[in-house]
């Protein structure tokens, strides 16, 4: 006991300080800094043991059991540390630099856990830690099933665990002591980060990340161990789920952050943080949608691999994005040295998924696995990729060492890839030749995957293919393959209409990630950086959004396998008269309401294609409000139909039971109905930026001005120093609309002392019909003058409407059956968590039309005036070039320079000066980076090519699998007997499903 008290105490007699871990004989391990370092270093050590007791245990399944154990331990080890850092940020342990930079003592509690995720080094911490458990979540659901895939999954989430923990150990460890030793007080959290949304945002993103890393586990699982059956799908298709809800929280968290936060009137800029989280989005929906068919056909198997693959890869990209500082984002943290590690680990995800994809394609074709085709190929396929891997590695150490530059990775990277998939394509072409339309569905799923750069991948498949054929080979395949029936029946059936469902939603993701990638791609090719501005994603995106909002409506009203012609004109005949009947009274009478069935709307090129998509962007407004009264109309008549095959069968129900237990008994398919309708408002509230009107004035005090019907007086200038953290200077208003009083609005200016920051507090009144929304200038403190930007923001309050029923709708598809099996730690964790985030979400929607918000922003810290509408249209096409900004447009950045430089403009303008003359004398100034929409046709020409090879394959792939020929005589049978009896297949299916589930 002596001994015991000689470890726990410093002195006799003096108390042991709350960062004393151990004695002074142990050196430098008695402080919390080392103690929290050397967790880092166990967390890696625990990882490498765990990963190869997981491996052994593959061939050995007696160790199964202590992987897992191993897993546990390392997830405590983990959370010990986070625990370890949030302890520092509540004892204000300033040793630590991080704990010094995003904090100080005059926080609240709430910011100060907050700040755990403020800066880069913490919010890694925070990515591992909810790694962590859902590892040790995952671990514990799988008890004792699917024990030939467990060594794999526990293999692939503690080698991405123990890579975050290698990063954060030597390149950015959030328990790093300051060089000059601790501080009296910190610097404080950023005044934009302490924000409500700051506290929830970037956690149930960040788990939307996070959880992805579960399905690609099992994907590699069911890869690497041969078992590609339906048996991995069923068991990550809840996990999926799980992080597309946590997903989409946080982009609509996000969007919430930015509505009141940046104060520039707007939800979503296209910024490539932004965008970063919106591109995994979209292939995990693209995934829920595509499973289905595997489920039901055994279709897909290429495509649902390679889509859970690149999930993961969009999770470990955005975060690259947002971390190694190689594109610049209001959003993004700083400029560091950790993106090569991220380059090391994106190089290693598509390089050993497209191996497996390659190795295992005969298993996903559903071939035969011991004929001699396959034999031939896999004997030649395995030491081919094992030889290929170790060159890349070998080659991306010497060029790491030769060079600091990241570049010459990545092109190794896509290159790499590119050989392994055109090798791949060229054996499965050599072997299966005789059934070519399942080598072109793999072809084009892995060219559009992994290959959307350039065509080296084509070029290997070429050359391959030329230099060796096996007749022999080829005949004894085609026997295999005609035997297995994996080809959609007909292009009038739902299968058809997922396939393209998702080649919409990968074309969306391509395009995006090419033109958020456009700033490093010119600067690889012309050497100047070409920045891509919300004009352009507006412009270019609006089609591609317009098309699948259409196929939403259209899948639901299509049978599995075919839908005849009488079941699709019963089908579609009430949407379509809907549709028709919304399109007319919208031109009727949009206008007298406030919402005419067309805008106006200026192109983004001074040329005929600039027209074209200026028109198309016009007709945005009638032809959304169509596709939602569609959409409406069909999910409407899909639960009435429901209702009465279940009143066939209990006629004594009545409608909301028959409502209720419809959906208890279909969760999956009548939750996804209810996540649509989600979307469908939040499509309408999107309708309403096409009718935003923003308006800028300067008042006296006293003085009025109208906007849109509503009627701002001016009460005068008020400060509030109550706060000892910051100054408040607000700007009183009243508003009045139609000579009634609704209250009055108070956007303000804080200065924060200790970080000398001014900021601006919005204020917005929200309601169902449009916004308020007031984003102050500024206040003349001698003449009282008040510079003010005022919005009119039409329908957004139906975007976090529709968010909240989209989330309703997503926790419906996934609660947990009855079945006892179901009832695990993952049944709990996902309803818990979706329950919780969805509780607080509704919560602080629910507030929110009931009172006016102020949050700050940094982005409108001054006045930005414009006089005209020449000089908004001006201003908004150039970027701010003073070098030390964000690169906002003119229109919107509040620095000196910006401001100097819209009077220099203005001036010119006001002479007679053209737009296109002093736009052309800018570029010529500050290069073509100065354009927000830049005029380079390579970054409208590379993604449209790409989309549009994606419509074509998508269209063969249909095609493809289209059999030819007449049904068989059962079915014409049943036909006949359905319509004896004044039935149809569409009710048929209908009976058919409800008795399936």
């Amino acid at each position: 006991m002596s001994a015991l008290r000689s470890l726990l105490s410093v002195a006799p007699g003096v108390p042991i300080e709350p960062t004393d871990i151990l004695d002074d004989k142990f050196g430098q391990l008695r402080s919390l800094p080392m103690v929290g370092t050397w967790g880092l270093y166990s967390v890696i050590a625990a990882a490498g043991i765990t990963f190869a007791i997981a491996l052994a245990a593959s061939r050995r399944p007696q160790l199964l059991a202590a992987a897992r154990n191993a897993a546990y331990a390392t997830s405590a080890l983990v959370l010990f540390d986070l625990l370890l850092l949030a302890y520092a940020f509540i004892t204000h342990d300033f040793r630590i630099r991080y704990v010094a930079r995003y904090s100080d003592r005059s926080m609240s509690t709430g910011y100060l856990i907050t700040a755990l995720w403020g800066g880069q080094d913490g919010s890694l911490l925070w990515w591992l830690s909810l790694l962590a458990a859902n590892t040790a979540a995952c671990v514990a659901w799988m008890k004792s099933r699917w024990r030939e895939l467990q060594p794999y999954v526990i293999a692939t989430l503690i080698a991405t665990l123990g890579f975050f923990a290698v990063i954060m150990a030597f390149s950015a460890n959030p328990f790093a002591e300051s060089i000059a030793g601790a501080r009296a007080d910190g610097e404080g959290l950023n005044p934009l980060l302490q924000n409500f949304y700051m506290i929830i945002h970037p956690p149930s993103l960040y788990m939307g990340f996070v959880g992805c890393a579960v399905p690609f586990a099992f994907a590699v699982a069911a890869m690497a161990s041969g078992r590609l059956d339906e048996e991995w799908l069923y068991a990550v298709r809840k996990w999926m789920l799980f992080a597309w809800l946590f997903l989409s929280i946080g982009n609509v968290l996000g969007m919430l952050w930015a509505y009141e936060e940046l104060g520039w009137g707007g939800y979503w800029a296209w910024d490539p943080v932004e965008n970063a989280a919106f591109m995994p989005w979209l292939t995990a929906s693209a995934f829920v949608h595509s499973t289905m068919i595997q489920e039901r056909r055994r279709m897909l198997k290429i495509w649902n691999v390679a889509l859970i693959s690149q999930t993961f890869f969009m999770t470990i990209w955005g975060t690259f994005l947002t971390r190694s500082g190689m594109i610049k984002s209001v959003h993004a943290f700083a400029q560091s040295s950790i993106g090569i590690y991220f380059t090391y680990l994106m190089v290693t995800v598509a390089c050993v998924t497209a191996a497996l994809i390659v190795y295992r394609l005969p298993e996903l074709k559903s071939l035969d696995v011991d004929s001699v085709g396959t034999r031939k190929y896999r004997a030649s396929m395995g030491p081919l990729l094992t030889k290929i891997l170790l060159v890349v590695l070998a080659a991306a150490v010497v060029i790491r060492f030769q060079s600091d530059k990241m570049a010459p990775i990545g092109a190794l990277a896509v290159l790499t890839v590119q050989g392994l998939a055109g090798l791949g394509m060229a054996k499965m072409r050599r072997v299966y030749s005789s059934y070519p339309w399942g080598d072109y569905t793999a072809s084009i799923a892995l060219f559009v995957l992994f290959l959307p750069f350039t065509f080296f991948g084509c070029i290997v498949y070429w050359v391959a293919s030329a230099v060796s054929k096996d007749e022999n080979v080829s005949a004894e395949a085609e026997k295999k393959q005609q035997a297995i029936a994996v080809e959609i029946d007909s292009v009038f059936s739902r299968e058809a209409a997922f396939v393209a469902n998702n080649w919409v939603l990968l074309a969306m993701q391509g395009f995006v990630g090419i033109t958020t990638a456009y700033p490093l791609i010119s600067t690889a090719i012309s050497g100047e950086e070409m920045t891509v501005g919300p004009r352009f994603y507006n412009t270019w995106m609006v089609p591609l959004g317009l098309i699948l909002f259409a196929l939403m409506g259209i899948g639901p009203l299509l049978g599995w396998r075919k839908t005849s012609k009488s079941s699709l004109r019963k089908a579609f005949e009430i949407p379509l008269i809907v549709t028709l009947s919304t399109a007319i009274l919208h031109i009727v009478i949009g206008h007298r309401l406030g919402f005419p069935w067309r805008v106006e709307s200026d192109p983004i090129y001074p040329t005929t294609l600039g027209l074209v998509l200026a028109k198309m962007t016009g007709l945005m407004p009638i032809l959304a409000s169509s596709l939602a009264a569609f959409n409406v109309a069909v999910l409407v008549q899909e639960y009435s139909r429901g209702v009465a095959a279940r009143k066939k069968v209990t006629p004594d129900e009545n409608v909301f039971a028959s409502i209720w237990n419809l959906v208890a008994k279909q969760r999956r398919r009548y939750g996804g109905y209810i996540v649509h309708a989600g979307i469908v408002l939040m499509f309408v509230g999107f309708t309403g930026a096409a009718y935003r009107v923003d308006r800028e004035v300067a008042l006296r005090t006293g003085e009025s001005v109208e906007v849109e019907g509503y009627k701002l007086t001016y009460l005068g200038p008020r400060r509030v120093d109550s706060d000892p953290a910051k100054m408040e200077i607000y700007t009183d208003l009243k508003l009045e609309k139609n000579g009634k009083y609704l209250g009055e609005i108070h956007p303000a200016r804080f200065i924060y002392r200790r970080q000398q920051m001014p900021t601006s507090e919005v204020a917005i009144r929200v309601g169902p019909r449009e916004d308020v929304y007031i984003a102050p200038g500024s206040v003349n403190a001698e003449t009282g003058l008040a510079t003010l930007h005022v919005y009119i923001n039409p329908l957004t309050a139906w975007i976090w409407l529709g968010s909240l029923i989209l989330i309703f709708g997503a926790i419906v598809a996934m609660w947990p059956e009855p079945e006892v099996e179901e009832v695990g730690v993952s049944a709990y964790l996902r309803t818990a968590g979706a329950v919780a985030w969805s509780l607080a979400f509704g919560l602080m929607i629910a507030l929110t039309p009931a009172r006016v918000h102020a949050q700050t922003s940094s982005t409108h810290a001054g006045d930005v005036h414009m006089k005209s509408p020449e000089e908004r249209k001006l201003f908004s096409n150039l970027l701010c070039m003073c070098g030390t900004c964000d690169r906002l447009p003119l229109s919107a950045c509040a620095c000196g320079w910006a401001e100097d430089m819209r009077n220099k403009l203005g001036a010119r303008l006001s002479v007679g000066e053209t737009i296109e003359s002093i736009t052309s004398w800018y570029v010529k100034e500050h290069g073509a980076a100065a354009l927000n929409v830049p005029r380079s046709r390579s970054v409208w020409l590379v993604p449209t090519i790409l989309v549009g090879l994606g419509a074509i394959g998508a269209v063969f792939v249909v095609r493809g699998w289209t059999r030819k020929g007449a049904t068989s005589a059962q079915k014409a049978a049943d036909e006949e007997e359905n319509k004896a009896e004044g039935r149809d297949d569409y009710d048929s299916k209908l009976d058919d499903e409800l008795s399936d589930q």
